[in-house]
């Protein structure tokens, strides 16, 4: 975070940001301190705290707002808007315009009356100009598009070292960022909206892309070309065997690989220098869209870049260089709110956190929203939605380095699906007739009404969150004191009994041949599928059905496979379950990790086999125990799965038979 001072100094508001400073701490609670100096700090107090622009506070190591009106939480509602500018033409859709007469100003009005009712307080991102510059006494806060839109190839962050991207960030500040320099109620900028850390998408799609592969597409002469090659030179320190141990590219040796456009990773470290290139692609991008910020609303906050869920460490390090506040996109179906991750951010950063979107979306609604595409936060009822909004936002709030939260959406999507994606999805407050869902908006009311006074009664004491949580790569081990198998062991074959799973967000196919394994595969726009093969009454097995393979090295399964179908393999320990669960409790002393083999495989169209090292698998990071002991334990197996991750996947794919040996 820049300096209270510094970004005074540039405002010309010394003396008012100085008095402010007196009044709160920038230091975490230390072993003197009571809780007694906390009591003092009241809600009444908290008004008494005021910034003429909207500026990031600590007091005994909780963050705050800190604006006009003293000091705040930031309680908001994205796409606040009369009507549903995403919705196809003719299709049913939100038009509160319309109910209006076509008055702007009565809807604003009465935008602003509900929104205060339910005790929101900020307009938060893709809401309508002029309600947010109108003297509603609500915050609001702007998406600025630095790097552009995402498209089907995601362009944002290529090439972020040429003459030219610099300029059309210097182009969109003319245009999306000056015109709000003055503006009081505008707490900040968020810097674009889930960027393509990852090659494709924010999050790891589980294919060959990264921003390694998306570099190195890039014509010879370019300047973010010529500096992968310098940081792969120097990474592998001049050593091109050892690269070309981690990389599959053509080139024969450093000089000649920028004329190469290829590049496929073989190995699981492979990820660590791909992280590092995401952080030094992220350094120039940050320092370029924070300079753009600080000389065009220098009274501004920057308020990072919205990650879509866990981005690469290196990235999140220079986000925190660049920004006051990270932010952070998190949806989580079960209501829980993921401390452990939140808290990660903030021990690496410093930075508050920013919950920049969340939602729930039901089956039960009145818009005839078929949900068929969106985050997989479905829940059955508009009861389940307001449980979970006040099991979540209860929980952040009550943390003291989270510094807002931000509801996705305003408005149902509508039952047609956007334009642009086909999202179809439950997520208002209000339907598309612009009725408010009664049990959601309550809650909200209630939990926004309460969300400062948590604040404060949250607990204070120092609490170190282990960053391992955002470990890029994390080798795993195998017990050392096991006997190999003196036999292979089938696991399962063409005709073993499999489940089939995937993004239930998207309508994946899975369609299953009756007499054998075999799979017409389409993932559509979602996270993927999979299927999940349990141990037959063949095997040894333990109490809880887990197989007990201790000794096994390596998997090996004979399989045909489509070239355009990518798959992984992967095991479950005995007590397995989903991140965020109190305990792991397997047999053998399992700890309920998740694995899979490293990278994506693909086939080539003809019945062939391939050998799965466990000592190559790595932790998955969506799911199972994300603090265990990362000792693949054989000697409890509950299950083994072929997943097809990534968008796009079309094909068939044919199990013959999956060994252990």
């Amino acid at each position: 975070m820049k300096s209270i001072s510094a970004r005074a100094k540039r405002s010309g508001r010394i003396p008012f940001l100085l008095l402010t400073v007196l009044v709160f701490s920038s230091c975490r609670p230390g072993p003197g301190e009571s809780g007694a100096s906390l009591e003092q700090f009241d809600e009444s107090e908290l008004k008494s705290v005021k910034s003429e622009y909207v500026s990031v506070m600590k007091k005994s190591g909780c963050f705050w707002l800190a604006g006009p009106n003293g000091a705040m939480l930031g309680s908001g509602v994205s796409c606040v808007q009369p009507l549903d500018w995403a919705a196809k033409p003719g299709s049913r859709k939100y038009d509160a315009l319309a109910q209006c007469g076509g008055d702007k100003k009565k809807w604003i009005d009465e935008a602003v009356s509900r929104l205060k009712e339910w005790n929101f307080n900020v307009i938060a991102a893709w809401s309508d100009d002029d309600l947010c510059m109108s003297d509603s006494g609500l915050f609001h806060t702007k998406v600025v598009w630095y790097g552009g839109y995402r498209s089907d190839k995601d362009m944002r962050l290529v090439d972020v070292f040429s003459d030219g991207y610099a300029a059309k960030i210097a182009e969109t500040g003319l245009k999306e960022v000056v015109p709000f320099a003055r503006n009081k109620s505008l707490i900040g900028f968020f810097i674009n909206n889930e960027l393509p850390w990852y090659g494709e998408c924010g999050w790891p799609t589980g294919n060959d892309a990264s921003l390694v592969a998306r570099y190195m597409e890039l014509p010879e002469g370019d300047p973010g070309k010529k500096r992968l090659c310098e940081f792969l030179k120097s990474y592998y320190k001049s050593d091109f065997a050892k690269f070309k141990e981690v990389w599959d590219v053509q080139a024969p040796s450093f000089e000649e690989l920028a004329s190469h456009v290829k590049i496929r990773p073989l190995a699981g470290e492979s990820v660590l220098a791909a992280s590092e290139w995401a952080g030094i692609v992220a350094e120039k991008y940050f320092s370029l869209c924070e300079d753009d910020v600080r000389k065009n609303a220098p009274n501004h906050l920057v308020l990072g870049c919205r990650f879509a869920g866990r981005p690469p460490r290196p990235v999140l390090e220079a986000c925190g260089r660049h920004s006051d506040i990270v932010s952070i996109n998190l949806y989580r179906k079960d209501g829980s709110f993921d401390e452990n991750l939140t808290g990660a951010i903030f021990e690496l950063t410093g930075k508050a956190v920013w919950i920049s979107e969340f939602s729930w979306r039901a089956t039960e609604n009145s818009s005839g929203c078929p949900n068929k595409k969106g985050a997989e936060v479905l829940v059955k009822t508009q009861k389940e939605r307001a449980d979970a909004y006040e099991k979540y936002v209860s929980h952040a709030v009550s943390l003291p380095f989270v510094v807002a939260y931000d509801w996705f959406q305003y408005y149902d999507q509508s039952p047609e699906g956007r334009s642009y994606d086909g999202e179809d999805s439950n997520y208002g407050l209000v339907d598309i007739h612009d009725k408010p869902y009664s049990e959601l908006v309550s809650a909200a009311k209630k939990v926004n009404a309460e969300a400062s006074k948590l604040h404060l009664q949250g607990s204070r004491e120092k609490q170190i969150y282990p960053l391992e949580i955002l470990a890029d790569f994390k080798p795993v081990k195998l017990a050392e004191s096991e006997k190999p198998l003196s036999a292979p062991i089938l696991f399962a074959d063409s005709a073993s009994p499999c489940a089939i799973w995937g993004d239930k967000s998207v309508p994946y196919k899975m369609e299953k041949d009756p007499g054998r394994n075999s799979f017409i595969i389409d993932t559509e726009n979602g996270w993927g599928a999979g299927i999940s093969f349990k141990p037959g009454k063949n095997l040894a097995l333990n109490k809880d059905g887990s197989a007990n393979l201790s000794g096994a090295r390596q998997i090996r399964i004979r399989f045909k496979s489509d070239k355009s179908v990518k798959f992984r393999i992967g095991v479950h320990e005995s007590g397995h379950a989903a991140p965020g669960a109190q305990v792991y409790q397997g047999e053998n002393d399992a700890d309920g990790e998740s694995y899979s083999s490293w990278g994506a495989e693909t086939g080539s169209g003809e019945i062939e086999e391939r050998i799965f090292r466990l000592s190559d698998f790595a932790p998955n990071l969506h799911y199972g125990n994300q603090r265990g002991n990362m000792l693949v334990n054989t000697g409890a197996i509950d299950e083994m799965l072929i997943s097809f991750p990534g968008t796009g996947i079309k094909g068939e794919f044919e199990l013959i038979s999956m060994t252990v040996e």
